[in-house]
């Protein structure tokens, strides 16, 4: 575990988001002047197996008109349409990869000189070996979400500190700012993604047990898919043993009626106008933005302390085990801090203010040398 300065990584974010407003400044004003004269939008090709935390991003520079998009869906960390690649890899100005696998191992092998090869790493990559099969020198910027993931990164594979950019995950705090019925909200707990058993539904569940055992009137709701609809984790012996004692002590329980599970979706705006509380009690998370989605909701967080969960969140949310979270739970009136944890994640986690820093990382010199085909 790293020993990390708090202080100083809460001043490294501040300094980036300040930077991100200097950077937007000055886009706004190349925009303003070169309105007279239309240039051609530069090509960018996003490139990965999961886009879902990228979506958002694309969707607003698609709006904006800022640049023509084209999207390289891999079907899996290492399996993708080969000669679709080679396609996009003509046609772009800029190469964005969504995840540091092996799309931007076979990017940053056959880059152009002329282009720009943007990197974006989560938790995942740690434990995987394409990092080190990546091209550094053909590779312009490798952005983490984290202090935590940055420094982690940096140590485990001795990435250069001038390719590592801090640019956080994002939240459309105004789609999600939503009004709540507290009556219901302040007894209702919200889960969103329990799988895999990392996520740990059980913590979930002994968390809301203690609640409901000291009043009855509490909810738990759960947003996921169900382990059994996806394959990988229902094939695992291990993981479907975790979830079939789960499911097992759902249907045993006293309170099994006071669970509700909703199935995955891109309804999260009106999900949350029901909960008051977000949950999160992983063994780890990079950033777990549900939780900042849930905060931008008005949301009270109790999180559960994964490595690095400090240099995101505040200390007084984060809790060490069960009963304190079922403590935490009991104590606090959701409504009276709903506003604070709104403006906290706005201040620091917009998504007008994360989109400017990585478009200022987009419109960046190139430093790649570049491959061959």
């Amino acid at each position: 575990m790293l020993d990390l300065d708090f202080n100083a990584l809460q001043r490294k974010v501040k300094a980036e988001l300040e930077r991100a407003h200097a950077r937007r400044d000055a886009l706004d004003g190349i925009t303003s002047t070169a309105d007279a004269v239309p240039a051609a939008l530069k090509k960018v090709v996003f490139a990965g197996h999961d886009l879902k935390f990228i979506r958002p991003l694309l969707s607003r520079l698609e709006s904006e008109g800022r640049y023509e998009i084209q999207i390289d869906e891999w079907s899996s960390h290492s399996v993708h349409d080969e000669s679709r690649s080679r396609q996009l890899i003509e046609w772009a100005d800029i190469i964005f990869c969504e995840w540091g696998l092996g799309n931007a191992e076979w990017y940053s092998r056959y880059k152009r000189p002329h282009q720009k090869l943007i990197v974006r790493m989560h938790a995942q990559e740690r434990k995987t070996v394409f990092p080190k099969r990546f091209t550094y020198e053909n590779i312009d910027a490798i952005v983490a979400i984290s202090p935590y993931i940055l420094e982690e990164f940096r140590r485990i594979f001795k990435i250069e500190s001038q390719k590592m950019r801090l640019i956080t995950n994002y939240v459309d705090t105004d789609g999600l700012s939503r009004p709540k019925n507290w009556a219901d909200a302040r007894f209702t707990i919200g889960v969103v993604g329990v799988l895999p058993s990392l996520k740990r539904l059980d913590l979930a569940l002994d968390t809301f047990e203690q609640v409901w055992n000291q009043d009855s009137r509490y909810r738990l709701v759960i947003k996921s898919r169900r382990p059994e609809q996806v394959p990988w984790i229902w094939n695992n012996a291990d993981e479907r043993y975790h979830y079939q004692t789960i499911q097992a002590r759902l249907k045993e329980s006293a309170w099994a009626d006071r669970v509700e599970w909703s199935g995955h979706g891109d309804d999260m705006a009106s999900w949350y106008e029901q909960v008051g509380f977000i949950l999160s009690m992983s063994d780890f998370e990079s950033f777990h933005l549900a939780v900042a989605e849930g905060m931008a909701s008005g949301a009270y967080p109790i999180i559960r302390h994964w490595d690095g969960a400090e240099t995101i969140y505040r200390r007084d949310w984060i809790i060490e085990d069960v009963t304190q979270a079922a403590d935490r739970i009991m104590k606090v009136d959701p409504e009276a801090e709903s506003e604070i944890v709104k403006r906290f994640v706005s201040d620091r986690y917009d998504i007008e203010t994360v989109s400017e820093e990585m478009v200022a990382l987009m419109e960046m010199d190139t430093v790649g040398t570049g491959g061959t085909l």
